[in-house]
């Protein structure tokens, strides 16, 4: 029930992408038609018996998607000739769609021609081509002038990048100029749409002027993709330093890959620019980066959650492999029509976009943080997806006209954006954005747990204080080397009226704060003990922690006599150092594992002047650089020494844990 209560949660954020794209695509569907071209005034179109354009008078670059085109299906070399009676062609303009003049399939052969009159006030006249069909051929007055990709059946190239040609129009003198298209209808849904007759695809102009033009194109049409790449690149270097600082946080490694393959995607995009390269390489390097953003992005949704589903990682991993082989069939062969290959590949990603929810709604709501955050940028992501091939869709399927203005792309400024652009932006913008909420939570807390730490501490230092009670008759020196801010080792010296003296030492397992209050439980303990015997102050110790704590603790329990009698009790810990030899006790499992654990103890006559010493295993453990331990024979040949040299040694030697070092000697003198 805890969970459909924060399912309008869920809802909200998955609506208000869509509110945000359709508020886009209303605005921009008629933002985008009052910024198409129109003619020039220049442009003189004569009566459709006569269709040709006046160039005279052009003196601005012309898009010719608003001339009069004649149309013929079919295939005839002689059809470039420009004294061909083509009359009896079909008049067409940019308004009509494609499959309202023609029969759409592939592999089909379409011409188109112009009529261009010049004047001769034109200097260098010239035109740029840019993506008509995926293979195409250009005559102007019978002569080739550009040449495309291949014939059917036969390989082409993938990507056509814009060229400028000259026309053979002198100056000073009158000319007309036909153009002649021959278009092979080889691609997808979106070439079929409009072969031939699409904005910016065909553009009149002096030479110098279209290549100005280019140029600033560059600017308006990729520099918003450029600088959405720079972003990402600083994004992702940010994330792999911050992932070497800190690798238990694996989805800044997710997001450093993810960056990578948007780079690589830009340079294959750059690459088919400037370099000729195989279609068949192309096409697959296009299917595997496509699938691998697909694993990229569960990678790292899955990472950031902590929380793994793994049907559903399934369910992703079956979806990359479904876009992979839509991508390969799809692109040459006629197994998947553009509909049905459409479809595939929005199945594809289904699995991926459902998987943030799904995870999200098991692990609760209001955990992970970054998450909920980071649920709206890939929502909107998605949903521009979802509503992107969605369109491509209907359309294809004839229900709906043509792609809403967002999808196409439209001005916003000076520069030409898309939905698609606009989604990446919003979610790699987001990236940053939850790194500074993470930094600005893991500070808050880091400081909370430094302030908990230091409160830790004094308590510890409160209850194994580093200077010793007096011990009439006994000389006792005592060292504390914690490995953290506080630690799981504690000790206890406490002397009696009698001028006998208890000695504990022992060694929780773990470190931290919770190994810290365990020393505080324990200490508790032995100071309200009223046993001085050895075997029963381990035997109430271990009764007490029994079933309280989740580790164990090793503890040694020392009672020496005004008369120099010691006894001993050991619970799993290191034995004591008699004048610098070990003293053999029985073993017995450490406090806290089984209760009713019974303690035996031995006991021993000391002489005026013996030493005994007690060491934690922080001492014994003790590691240098080249992995050598201190060991026990190591400890032992230091047990002569003071406890300060003897913690001094092994914190130098190399310190790993908690170091205690506890030394006695028996005056045999009480006064």
């Amino acid at each position: 029930m805890a969970h459909r209560t924060r399912q309008p949660i869920a809802a909200l954020l998955f609506a208000l992408p869509a509110a945000v794209a359709l508020l886009l695509t209303l605005v921009s569907a008629p933002s985008l038609h009052a910024q198409a071209p129109v003619p020039y005034p220049a442009m003189n179109l004569l009566k459709p018996s006569d269709p040709s354009l006046d160039a005279s008078r052009q003196r601005a670059p012309l898009d010719l998607v608003h001339s009069k085109w004649l149309f013929r299906q079919g295939d005839d070399p002689h059809w470039s000739s420009p004294s061909l009676d083509d009359s009896h062609w079909q008049l067409v303009d940019s308004s009509q769609k494609f499959a309202s003049y023609a029969q759409v399939a592939r592999n089909r052969v379409y011409w188109y021609r112009l009529h261009l009159r010049f004047d001769g006030s034109q200097t260098d006249p010239a035109l740029k081509i840019y993506s008509l069909a995926r293979a195409y051929s250009a005559w102007a007055n019978g002569n080739l002038l550009a040449q495309f990709g291949g014939r059917p059946g036969h390989p082409y190239p993938t990507y056509q990048p814009s060229r400028i040609y000259d026309l053979p129009a002198p100056p000073g003198l009158p000319a007309d100029v036909v153009l002649a298209f021959r278009c092979v209808l080889l691609g997808n849904a979106t070439t079929l749409d409009q072969p031939l007759l699409g904005p910016g695809k065909l553009t009149l102009g002096s030479h110098d002027e279209l290549q100005q033009n280019r140029e600033r194109d560059i600017l308006r049409y990729d520099g918003p993709y450029w600088a959405l790449l720079l972003l990402q690149i600083l994004v992702g270097i940010l994330t792999l330093m911050l992932f070497r600082a800190q690798p238990s946080q694996r989805d800044y490694l997710w997001i450093a890959l993810l960056a990578l393959q948007q780079v690589l995607q830009a340079s294959l995009n750059t690459a088919l620019d400037f370099v000729p390269i195989s279609r068949d390489f192309v096409q697959l390097s296009q299917a595997l980066l496509d699938a691998a953003l697909t694993v990229l992005y569960l990678g790292f949704y899955a990472a950031l959650m902590h929380h793994h589903l793994r049907r559903w990682k399934q369910f992703v991993y079956l979806g990359a492999f479904l876009i992979f082989a839509v991508e390969l069939l799809h692109s040459e062969t006629t197994l998947i029509n553009d509909s049905l290959g459409a479809v595939l590949f929005i199945l594809g990603w289904v699995p991926l976009i459902l998987y943030p929810l799904v995870a999200m709604r098991r692990s609760g709501w209001r955990a992970h943080h970054e998450a909920r955050l980071m649920l709206f940028p890939f929502a909107l992501l998605a949903l521009e997806f979802l509503l992107r091939y969605g369109s491509e869709v209907l359309v294809n399927l004839g229900l709906l006209q043509q792609m809403p203005a967002i999808f196409r792309g439209t001005f916003i400024a000076y520069f030409y954006v898309n939905s698609t652009l606009l989604a990446n932006t919003l979610f790699w913008l987001a990236v940053p954005a939850i790194i500074v909420f993470r930094s600005n939570r893991l500070s808050r807390e880091n400081a909370r747990i430094a302030a908990d730490m230091e409160a830790a501490r004094r308590v510890q230092a409160l209850l194994v204080p580093a200077t010793p009670p007096a011990t009439p008759g006994f000389l006792v020196d005592t060292v504390y080397i914690p490995a953290q801010e506080v630690g799981g080792d504690f000790f206890l010296v406490s002397p009696a009226p009698d001028y006998s003296l208890l000695i504990v030492v022992g060694d929780v397992s773990g470190k931290g704060v919770q190994a810290a209050m365990v020393v505080a439980a324990i200490v508790g303990i032995l100071r309200n003990e009223a046993s001085r015997q050895p075997e029963t102050v381990l035997a109430h110790l271990n009764s007490a922690l029994c079933g309280i704590i989740s580790g164990f603790a090793t503890c040694l329990c020392l009672h020496i006599d005004a008369d120099g009698r010691l006894t001993v009790a050991n619970a799993g810990h290191i034995p004591p150092y008699l004048d610098g030899r070990e003293l053999a006790l029985p073993g017995a499992l450490p406090l806290g594992l089984a209760p009713g654990t019974q303690y035996d103890t031995l006991a021993f006559p000391l002489q005026p002047g013996n030493r005994i010493v007690l060491v934690s295993d922080g001492v014994v453990e003790a590691e240098s650089a080249d992995k050598q331990l201190l060991g026990f024979e190591g400890t032992r040949r230091l047990s002569t020494q003071s406890a300060q040299a003897i913690a001094a040694t092994a914190a130098a030697f190399g310190q790993n844990d908690d170091i205690t070092v506890v030394a006695i000697t028996w005056t045999g003198n009480p006064s």
